[in-house]
């Protein structure tokens, strides 16, 4: 099932993601030195399971019955890996940002649209997605220094998280067990 190998490669993405971002790869994982060029790949290590989220997506809802919106989807794939190369060659991080939201935008509207036309897996990422959404928001706000929900909930991305991979997990159980029927 490709959906599973995408939910883990997308995961592993994101697990990797906020070891750096909480500071657990600067204590345990790596030297200052290593994380100061980790650093430089920021755009990367943001876009790698969001890539691989909207690939799970794609498969976990079967885009492909509904082709104009899988043919967009695909489209912007390919933009959106263009987009971030750039954004690493000439030092873009503020417009790596946008792609990613307008990727994430995109995948929470096709969500929508499949639970609307009855598509089963729909329910289980749209509350996923919802768990997803805020985590990333909130990191957002705070990096951006408009408002800091850690200060008042330090575990709420790794809370979040755990949520959302229960309930990704759930969605793919139950697409196992679809198929199996």
């Amino acid at each position: 099932e490709k959906s599973y190998l995408y939910y883990v490669l997308s995961f592993a993405g994101i697990l990797f993601y906020s070891l750096l971002y909480k500071g657990v790869g600067t204590l345990y994982l790596f030297s200052s030195e290593s994380m100061t060029s980790l650093i430089t790949y920021a755009a990367f290590i943001v876009a790698v399971p969001i890539f691989f989220l909207a690939l799970f997506t794609r498969e976990i809802l079967q885009l492909s019955q509904y082709p104009k919106l899988h043919r967009i989807l695909n489209i912007y794939l390919v933009i959106f890996v263009l987009l971030t190369v750039i954004c690493y060659l000439f030092d873009l991080n503020r417009l790596r940002s946008l792609f990613t939201i307008i990727l994430m935008a995109y995948l929470a509207f096709v969500t929508f649209y499949a639970f609307i036309k009855g598509n089963h897996q729909a329910r289980f990422i749209i509350i996923g997605w919802i768990s997803f959404f805020s985590s990333g928001l909130f990191m957002w706000l705070s990096s951006m220094n408009i408002y800091n929900i850690f200060a008042l909930y330090p575990y709420y991305t790794e809370t979040a998280l755990l949520f959302e991979a229960i309930i990704f997990s759930l969605a793919l159980a139950n697409k196992i067990k679809q198929l199996m029927k």
